[in-house]
Protein backbone atom coordinates (compact mmCIF):
# COMPACT_ATOMS: atom_id res chain seq x y z
CA UNK A 1 0.00 0.00 0.00
CA UNK A 2 1.32 3.71 -0.42
CA UNK A 3 2.10 6.17 1.86
CA UNK A 4 -1.46 7.58 1.23
CA UNK A 5 -3.16 4.59 2.94
CA UNK A 6 -4.59 6.79 5.78
CA UNK A 7 -6.71 8.27 3.27
CA UNK A 8 -8.69 5.10 2.61
CA UNK A 9 -10.00 5.36 5.97
CA UNK A 10 -13.75 3.73 6.78
CA UNK A 11 -15.71 3.22 9.06
CA UNK A 12 -18.03 0.47 7.85
CA UNK A 13 -14.69 -2.79 7.79
CA UNK A 14 -15.30 -3.78 4.93
CA UNK A 15 -14.91 -2.88 1.08
CA UNK A 16 -17.81 -4.02 -1.31
CA UNK A 17 -16.19 -5.46 -4.48
CA UNK A 18 -18.56 -4.91 -7.36
CA UNK A 19 -18.43 -7.28 -10.11
CA UNK A 20 -21.37 -8.12 -12.16
CA UNK A 21 -22.81 -8.50 -15.58
CA UNK A 22 -24.32 -5.38 -16.49
CA UNK A 23 -23.66 -1.59 -15.43
CA UNK A 24 -27.26 -1.74 -13.97
CA UNK A 25 -26.82 -4.12 -11.78
CA UNK A 26 -23.42 -2.37 -10.64
CA UNK A 27 -25.37 0.39 -10.24
CA UNK A 28 -28.22 -1.19 -8.08
CA UNK A 29 -25.72 -2.58 -5.59
CA UNK A 30 -23.53 -0.15 -4.91
CA UNK A 31 -26.51 2.14 -4.28
CA UNK A 32 -27.66 -0.59 -1.94
CA UNK A 33 -24.32 -0.67 -0.26
CA UNK A 34 -23.86 2.85 0.11
CA UNK A 35 -27.31 3.20 1.83
CA UNK A 36 -26.27 -0.06 4.42
CA UNK A 37 -23.32 2.36 5.26
CA UNK A 38 -20.53 0.75 3.22
CA UNK A 39 -17.79 3.72 2.33
CA UNK A 40 -15.54 1.72 0.41
CA UNK A 41 -16.52 0.36 -3.09
CA UNK A 42 -14.45 -1.64 -5.42
CA UNK A 43 -15.73 -1.55 -9.47
CA UNK A 44 -13.97 -3.97 -10.51
CA UNK A 45 -12.43 -4.01 -14.73
CA UNK A 46 -14.73 -7.01 -15.61
CA UNK A 47 -17.59 -4.78 -14.84
CA UNK A 48 -19.73 -3.18 -18.10
CA UNK A 49 -18.86 -0.09 -18.30
CA UNK A 50 -16.73 0.22 -15.20
CA UNK A 51 -15.40 3.69 -15.71
CA UNK A 52 -18.57 5.09 -15.90
CA UNK A 53 -19.64 3.98 -13.10
CA UNK A 54 -16.73 5.01 -11.34
CA UNK A 55 -17.27 8.49 -12.45
CA UNK A 56 -21.02 8.52 -11.98
CA UNK A 57 -20.28 7.14 -8.35
CA UNK A 58 -17.26 9.30 -7.29
CA UNK A 59 -18.85 12.49 -8.39
CA UNK A 60 -22.20 12.12 -6.71
CA UNK A 61 -20.62 10.33 -2.99
CA UNK A 62 -17.09 13.08 -3.11
CA UNK A 63 -18.77 14.69 -0.01
CA UNK A 64 -19.51 12.05 1.71
CA UNK A 65 -17.08 10.08 2.68
CA UNK A 66 -17.42 7.17 0.66
CA UNK A 67 -14.59 6.32 -1.07
CA UNK A 68 -14.72 4.61 -4.95
CA UNK A 69 -11.78 2.66 -7.04
CA UNK A 70 -10.99 0.45 -9.43
CA UNK A 71 -10.61 -3.32 -8.80
CA UNK A 72 -8.76 -5.99 -11.38
CA UNK A 73 -6.95 -3.57 -12.88
CA UNK A 74 -4.26 -5.30 -14.80
CA UNK A 75 -2.49 -2.71 -16.98
CA UNK A 76 -1.14 1.33 -16.61
CA UNK A 77 -4.35 1.78 -19.45
CA UNK A 78 -6.63 0.44 -16.66
CA UNK A 79 -5.07 2.71 -13.85
CA UNK A 80 -5.23 5.89 -15.95
CA UNK A 81 -8.37 5.25 -17.30
CA UNK A 82 -9.73 4.95 -13.52
CA UNK A 83 -7.61 8.18 -12.69
CA UNK A 84 -9.64 10.02 -14.87
CA UNK A 85 -12.96 8.75 -14.01
CA UNK A 86 -12.43 9.59 -10.09
CA UNK A 87 -10.92 6.56 -8.95
CA UNK A 88 -9.06 6.99 -5.48
CA UNK A 89 -7.27 3.67 -4.92
CA UNK A 90 -6.44 0.83 -7.11
CA UNK A 91 -6.68 -3.06 -6.55
CA UNK A 92 -5.02 -5.24 -8.49
CA UNK A 93 -5.32 -9.63 -8.44
CA UNK A 94 -1.68 -9.45 -8.24
CA UNK A 95 1.91 -7.77 -7.85
CA UNK A 96 2.13 -5.81 -11.03
CA UNK A 97 4.76 -3.77 -11.00
CA UNK A 98 3.35 -1.77 -14.11
CA UNK A 99 0.60 -1.43 -12.30
CA UNK A 100 2.08 -0.22 -8.98
CA UNK A 101 4.25 2.14 -10.32
CA UNK A 102 1.14 3.60 -13.10
CA UNK A 103 -1.35 3.62 -9.55
CA UNK A 104 2.28 5.72 -7.71
CA UNK A 105 2.33 8.09 -10.88
CA UNK A 106 -0.83 8.69 -10.72
CA UNK A 107 -1.16 9.91 -6.91
CA UNK A 108 -3.24 7.28 -6.19
CA UNK A 109 -3.61 4.32 -3.36
CA UNK A 110 -2.02 1.21 -4.50
CA UNK A 111 -3.84 -2.14 -3.18
CA UNK A 112 -1.81 -5.10 -5.26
Amino acid sequence: MSSNNKELSFDSGLVAIIRTKTADEARAAATALIASGVDVIEFTTTTPAVFDLIEEFASNTSNTGVHVGLGTAMNRSHVLSGKDAGAKFVISPHTSQEVIEATKQAGLISIP
